[in-house]
């Protein structure tokens, strides 16, 4: 997965999967879990950004598609 859009769009399809009980809870469970470190990569890669005064930089994985 290339970007947060990708990210989410795999995260619906695992909810859609676990609603029609394609998938184990416990996988669901695993994916959300690092779904979620990753957005907090994310998060402490913006906030380095800000404290160092990157206000142009880009992050691609936030630019979407």
């Amino acid at each position: 997965m290339k970007n947060v859009t990708e990210l989410r769009d795999n995260l619906l399809d695992v909810l859609k999967s676990a609603e029609a009980g394609e998938i184990e809870m416990s996988i669901t469970k695993e994916i959300a879990n690092i779904s979620g470190k990753i957005i907090k990569s994310a998060a402490v890669q913006l906030s380095y950004n800000a404290y160092m005064k990157y206000d142009k930089k880009k992050i691609k994985f936030l630019e979407g598609e």
